[in-house]
């Protein structure tokens, strides 16, 4: 061989190796996932399962998928808008409350009504099945990572309560239409908005209280301008995490392989175990060192109220010829777990 065919070939092999170099580190450089998330990182949802699904998707896609998080607000500061900012591109996926915009997800109504459950394990494993089985409308143009629920709502009042008496014409905050008319048939006065602005209404006095559960209260900061809680039990709030379903039909097969893993099922158990235990130790904390005033509903008040609430049920089955068969599904996931 000559010397030119020589260099000619160790020219072509020299290419080779580079475009193979070049190949291989495209292949290695992971697509970059933008997570906007409302609050900060003492919150109960991040500690407990938005985290928990961070670590194990970047370790698991190390070379293949990585997931940026965007704490308070960072790329909207706009609760409502969570779950728009996903459709939009500005994230690729978001913490959302479906309840902020009842219009986007009409079936959720069906684990709001009250009494259906009675702790946070309970609508959460509910919730996570029921959605993943197709029945809840709203969710297509999504990826569902998370599907959790609330423990039962309670009221957190600056205002007195004895009673169930001491309902009538408080204002009270709510965070989806459900929560207002169950507000409403005990006589309150439901204000809708996002619990992130709970704690500055309540302060001013826009609103009495909130009706919401303890661990909002206290990462929102609620906690610092209400005394009094009144555990008579309303519904729930479905919350959840939302991915961007086009973005995530464009992810290679190994990436969406790695948040499928710890989607749905996985991160609904890993919620449902350390909430439970985390709300207990935020409880026995509170109880210890502050000076507010808890009442519990007298068995009648309890027994009067959920007569009252009759009257939402019947009014949302009423509302669409789909919503009882809704409800059943609902109540039959529930069965299973008990």
């Amino acid at each position: 061989m000559n010397i030119i065919a020589t260099r000619t070939v160790q020219a072509a092999v020299t290419l080779a190796a580079a475009l193979f170099a070049g190949s291989t580190a495209l292949q290695a450089e992971p697509v970059h996932l933008k997570f906007a998330f409302i609050a900060n990182e003492t919150e109960i949802t991040y500690v407990t399962a938005i985290k928990p699904f961070i670590d194990a998707v970047n370790r698991d896609g190390k070379d293949v998928v990585q997931i940026d998080f965007f704490p308070n607000g960072a790329l909207s500061r706009n609760f409502p808008q969570q779950s728009q900012i996903v459709l939009d591109g500005i994230a690729d996926i978001a913490f959302v409350v479906p309840g902020l915009t009842p219009g986007r997800f009409p079936d959720n109504g069906a684990l709001e009504l009250p009494g259906l459950f009675q702790n946070l394990r309970e609508s959460t494993l509910t919730y996570a099945r029921v959605q993943a089985q197709g029945k809840l409308r709203g969710y297509d143009d999504y990826f569902v990572i998370a599907a959790m629920g609330t423990p039962p709502y309670t009221i957190f009042s600056k205002k007195p309560i004895k009673g169930l008496g001491d309902l009538n014409g408080i204002r009270s905050a709510v965070t989806s239409s459900t929560a207002a008319a169950s507000l409403r048939v005990l006589d309150g006065v439901p204000v809708p908005m996002p619990v992130s602005e709970m704690a500055e209404a309540i302060g001013r006095g826009t609103v009495d209280a909130g009706l919401i559960w303890l661990a909002p209260m206290i990462d929102y900061g609620a906690i610092r301008v209400t005394s009094y809680d009144y555990g008579l039990k309303f519904g729930i709030n479905p919350i959840a995490v939302l991915m961007n379903r086009a973005k995530f039909n464009e992810l290679l097969p190994k990436a969406q392989e790695i948040i499928q893993k710890y989607s749905g099922e996985w991160i609904a158990q890993q919620y449902a175990e350390a909430a439970t235990a985390r709300l207990k130790k935020l409880q026995d904390d509170l109880q210890e060192t502050s000076k507010r005033i808890v009442v519990s509903p007298t068995p009648a008040d309890q027994a009067a109220a959920t007569e009252k609430f009759q009257s939402v049920y019947r009014d949302w089955l009423d509302k669409d010829s789909r919503n009882p068969a809704l409800l059943k599904s609902v109540k039959d996931e529930l069965a299973k777990l008990h």
